[in-house]
């Protein structure tokens, strides 16, 4: 059965101007943030050539260096960015979570075409040029039909999730939600369509993976992304069925304040604490 939002959570999705969630106690989807390891979300604003972890972990993106500022544009979801497939990416740096144990990742993204095979939302390697290290990534793979899970756990071939029950297309906005667990993945995209794999891969280096948006491998910038990401976030939990519903589908998100809380929207060049204690500089209006 569709699980059918209160109007006012359609509405509700967090910006500078609504106010953003610190912490748990002040969100009004405080499970979420439970096993919340990073939370990156151009949505709620223009952040410069960087893309700050709102959950506190320190886990700042940092663009690369053909990513510039003209990649901030409006999207349905408030701000997105956009991936030019040529030299875009963003470097979230290592150990975010234990690729061997149970975690769940949530990207949304559009795709300029769907005519090529290598579109990584989100991914983690350690060497791509040594084969024994392995990587794991969201990627559109046209033979699949939309967006799988593909992973190399050291072996030269590599390996993919089954086919989605819902292909991709074009120029749509799809959120997509990935759970690892221990018999295998699970993911939602959008209307719950799930794609299930009893194939679980195991890492030989599990925890020092170099993570990427818009790439698998940030230090090298390469097998990028060509269009538009909103925001992303990685637990290290499996979240609940219900759970990936409610963000997969918009009407829940860790930064939405519950209602209790109150905000002055910051001064244009003035600044707005966020989670974990951390400043968003110049960004307000």
């Amino acid at each position: 059965m569709r699980f059918l939002a209160p109007d006012n959570l359609l509405t509700s999705r967090p910006s500078l101007h609504t106010g953003l969630a610190r912490n748990f106690s002040e969100s009004a989807y405080p499970g979420l943030w439970q096993g919340l390891k990073g939370l990156w979300c151009p949505s709620v604003g223009i952040q410069g050539r960087q893309l700050i972890d709102f959950s506190g972990y320190g886990h700042t993106g940092l663009f690369s260096s053909g990513m510039g500022m003209d990649a901030w544009t409006p999207s349905p979801y408030g701000w997105a960015l956009k991936y030019d497939g040529t030299d875009d990416c963003i470097n979230l740096g290592t150990g975010i979570v234990d690729l061997n144990g149970e975690f769940t990742i949530l990207a949304r993204a559009r795709l300029d075409d769907i005519a090529t095979d290598t579109y990584v939302a989100v991914g983690a390697s350690n060497n791509v040029a040594t084969a024994t290290t392995g990587y794991m990534m969201f990627i559109h793979k046209v033979g699949k039909g939309g967006y799988v899970l593909q992973y190399d756990e050291g072996a030269p071939a590599a390996a993919y999730s089954t086919s989605p029950n819902k292909a991709a297309i074009a120029n749509q906005w799809y959120t997509v939600v990935m759970r690892r667990m221990p018999t295998g993945i699970l993911m939602f995209q959008d209307d719950y369509v799930t794609i299930s794999d009893s194939t679980n891969p195991t890492f030989l280096t599990s925890t020092t993976q170099n993570w990427g948006i818009g790439t698998y491998d940030p230090v090298n910038v390469s097998v990028l992304f060509k269009g538009q990401i909103g925001d992303v976030m990685i637990w290290n939990r499996g979240l609940s069925p219900r759970e990936m519903e409610l963000v997969s589908q918009g009407f829940a998100h860790p930064l939405t304040l519950a209602e209790k809380y109150t905000f002055a929207p910051p001064h244009a060049t003035g600044s707005v604490s966020v989670a974990g204690g951390m400043m968003l500089m110049g960004v307000g209006g």
